[in-house]
């Protein structure tokens, strides 16, 4: 009997530390509205806080794959409905200015901030090295989100940050500014 009682403080231990590095590992919350935020949000920095770009869109496409869409995707289709079956291009996409969404099917409204992000990482038009630049600031943001709760997330922010100070740098070299 005394065996059992032994493993009791042990089990409690374990569970206490499998809940600490489960919190740890939680997805971060945005410092302004609380919701958790995930590798496919667009996001932002306040001072040393994550935060959403925009907490009522957290998927919408960021500023950086917006710029790099209408300069590279212009003149082809950038999303696909799943319900329509069918691809558009950028100018053919919906807005919803009342209820603040973009990128939405012109035919049944679906939103395709997805589908418009996708493409853009996928896409054969974007140059070799914009391309590089973009895959890899949205690692470096990725292991910032996972890793957000430990003690690495100041040296991972400094990583997403040059990363995406690098992707800057080379779109303003890829439009000659």
């Amino acid at each position: 009997m005394s065996q059992f009682y032994g493993m009791a403080p042990a089990l409690q231990v374990t569970s206490t530390v499998t809940a600490s590095l489960m919190e740890q590992r939680a997805e971060p919350q945005c410092w302004r509205c609380k919701r958790s935020i995930s590798v496919n949000d667009a996001f932002s920095f306040e001072g040393d806080h994550i935060v959403h770009l925009d907490c009522g869109r957290p998927r919408t496409v960021s500023p950086e794959e917006r710029a790099l869409l209408f300069r590279h995707c212009f003149d082809h289709a950038v999303a696909k409905c799943a319900t329509c079956v069918q691809g558009y291009r950028q100018l053919e996409l919906g807005s919803d200015l009342v209820n603040n969404r973009v990128h939405l099917c012109p035919n049944c409204g679906e939103d395709l901030n997805e589908s418009v992000r996708a493409h853009l990482y996928s896409c054969a038009m974007l140059p070799e090295e914009l391309q590089r630049r973009l895959h890899a600031a949205r690692e470096a943001v990725g292991r910032l989100i996972e890793r957000n709760a430990s003690d690495s997330a100041d040296v991972l922010k400094r990583e997403a940050e040059a990363a995406i100070a690098a992707l800057h740098k080379t779109m303003r070299r890829a439009i000659g500014g």
